[in-house]
């Protein structure tokens, strides 16, 4: 694979595991930090919107990696690659799971 589309690979990558990252788990999450009266489980997110965004960002972002690691010649190429697949899946899991 030529050297501009890998780093554009990694681009995708990284841009989609930090949206994933700062999107929020709950979107009232703001309102337990504002004030500490509200208990943290009075109002509930039933929209799961943010959740299936996250998914729809883990699919791409895992299917970027997933291509490189199809075309990847090096070993190592391909163990990079299914690590930053488990660890966008760790990434996800553990924010919205």
């Amino acid at each position: 694979m030529k050297k501009i589309g890998r780093v554009v690979a990694y681009v995708v990558y990284l841009t989609g595991l930090l949206l994933i990252a700062l999107l929020p788990a709950n979107k009232y999450e703001w309102m337990w930090e504002m004030d500490p009266d509200i208990p943290a489980g009075a109002v509930e997110d039933a929209s799961g919107n943010s959740a299936l965004f996250a998914l729809l960002i883990l699919i791409a972002v895992v299917a970027v990696q997933f291509i490189l690691l199809i075309k990847a010649e090096k070993n190592l190429d391909k163990t990079v690659s299914v690590i930053l697949i488990l660890f966008a899946l760790i990434v996800w899991g553990v924010k919205f799971w």
